[in-house]
């Protein structure tokens, strides 16, 4: 694999099931709270995704929607991107100027990606400039929850 590639990795971890306590699946993506619910029957498929990431954000945008929508050809109905998705700075400085805050672009590409796929997204550990940013320079390693319709469920 030549030098800064992106290595990607799709795992596969639970079995495919069409159907979450006795609510018929809409497709990949069913975002019916019963999925979480511990429901008998089938299990749901998560994918849990690796990245190796690099400075470059777009390529890493590239390499995990790849990730997300091989995931959902697959009807995972939920897909766990690690952290640092969204970048691995070379140098304090780096990593500053590239973070930006939840309401950015960057970010707002997977609340779109989650609502395209119809799945719920995992985003483990995106560099959030937070609102305190102007007076700290301090950015925070955010942990975000997005349903498959888009809206952001959980903030860590």
């Amino acid at each position: 694999m030549l030098r800064g590639a992106v290595q990607k990795t799709l795992q596969i971890l639970c079995g495919a099931g069409k159907q979450f306590r006795g609510i018929p699946s809409q497709g990949p993506g069913n975002s019916s709270p019963a999925m979480f619910s511990g429901a008998r029957g089938p299990k749901p498929l998560i994918a849990v995704c690796q990245v190796t990431s690099t400075p470059d954000r777009e390529r890493n945008w590239v390499a995990c929607s790849q990730l997300v929508r091989e995931a959902t050809r697959r009807d995972a109905c939920v897909v766990f991107l690690p952290e640092a998705f969204d970048f691995i700075g070379s140098c304090t400085e780096e990593t500053l100027s590239l973070a930006e805050p939840l309401e950015g672009d960057y970010l707002q590409r997977y609340v779109s990606l989650a609502r395209e796929c119809g799945v719920w997204l995992s985003l483990g550990g995106f560099h959030e400039k937070g609102k305190d940013w102007e007076s700290t320079r301090r950015i925070y390693n955010c942990h975000l929850l997005v349903d498959a319709t888009g809206n952001e469920m959980s903030l860590n």
